[in-house]
């Protein structure tokens, strides 16, 4: 569609906000990959000799991929040709240390960021809509009322600083998440349009 723009996006949004969603349409809205961190850990579990086995002992052993490792996988696979005209990040980064690994990236790589797009939902819908996918088998199994809000508090710790951190850099574009998914597309796309 508007392949000849190269957007280079990343999304941030809590759990249950859409973020998947939003960033599956643009994805193919501007025939750009999708790149979401559970996709690549997958990924690099059947693909990667190396990488692969250690993170299956991570994951086994019920702990988080490190910083550093994910870092690592998002760089490789930042670096494959179909990224070339952009890409839209969906679980990265995290954190502060791992926006300013990626800032180190994609200086390297010469590829100015585009976007951050934050997708703003009340925690109260955030919760219905978690719970209301859990009800239907589409959640994660664990998903009860306390984990839900557990989760919601992880991101409000380590991943809310973000919006302020791509503000500060002139990245930030917030997005009201509420509405039909095409409506609030539809938001999106008036916002980072030329």
């Amino acid at each position: 569609m508007s392949s000849d723009i190269k957007h280079r996006i990343i999304f941030l949004g809590p759990p249950g906000s859409g973020k998947g969603t939003q960033a599956d349409l643009l994805s193919k809205y501007f025939s750009i990959p999708h790149i979401s961190t559970g996709a690549i850990f997958r990924e690099t579990l059947e693909n990667d000799k190396e990488l692969g086995p250690k993170i299956k002992d991570i994951l086994a052993a019920g702990n988080l991929v490190s910083d550093e490792m994910t870092v690592n996988i998002v760089e490789k696979r930042l670096q494959s040709d179909d990224c070339k005209n952009g890409f839209i990040l969906d679980g990265f980064p995290r954190n502060i240390d791992q926006a300013n690994s990626l800032a180190s990236i994609l200086e390297k790589m010469s590829l100015p960021l585009s976007y951050c797009i934050s997708l703003q939902v009340p925690e109260e819908v955030l919760i219905e809509r978690i719970l209301g996918r859990a009800s239907e088998g589409a959640g994660r199994s664990d998903d009860d009322e306390e984990i839900v809000k557990h989760r919601l508090q992880v991101y409000k710790n380590q991943t809310e600083p973000l919006c302020k951190f791509y503000n500060d850099l002139g990245n930030l574009v917030e997005i009201n998440g509420l509405g039909e998914v095409l409506e609030v597309n539809k938001k999106i796309l008036e916002k980072i349009q030329p």
